[in-house]
């Protein structure tokens, strides 16, 4: 069996996130995660006579969670999920996620996103900064591409 020798890890994972005023933004820096998962809607059904459900494949949606880190300032990814939830927080922002980064031959999602959740969680005891986790939802397709020149 062959041994796979291109695998990649996530620190290099690029994030591009549009800004209200609909410009794009590399926010990589302030996020500590991320992640967008993929869902096929199935449905199943059953005949007479046979005893197996079937299955079939109707559409398709992603969501998926930002981890941002707590920073101060008017640049902050924080202050941006803070405006987008009160102030904005019936628009879609576009947002790209590049694998293994954003280079020339890495793999692409992108897409428009609604904020679902924004859990503002503390802990008195965490030595580490306040991280918060982003549920957002596509609102329709989300294009996957290969990055070009």
């Amino acid at each position: 069996m062959a041994t796979v020798t291109n695998a990649f890890n996530a620190k290099n994972c690029n994030f591009q996130i549009q800004k209200h005023d609909l410009t794009m933004f590399d926010f990589s820096g302030f996020l500590t995660g991320g992640d967008l998962e993929g869902e096929n809607n199935v449905g199943d059904f059953a005949v007479y006579e046979d005893d197996w459900m079937y299955n079939l494949v109707g559409k398709k949606s992603i969501s998926g969670t930002l981890q941002i880190i707590a920073s101060t300032g008017a640049g902050s990814l924080l202050r941006w999920a803070n405006e987008w939830f009160f102030n904005d927080h019936q628009a879609a922002r576009r947002i790209i996620m590049s694998m293994p980064n954003k280079n020339v031959g890495s793999e692409r999602l992108d897409g428009h996103y609604l904020l679902k959740t924004i859990p503002w969680s503390t802990d008195p005891g965490e030595p580490g900064p306040m991280k918060i986790a982003l549920a957002i939802v596509g609102t329709g397709e989300v294009v996957y591409s290969i990055v070009g020149s």
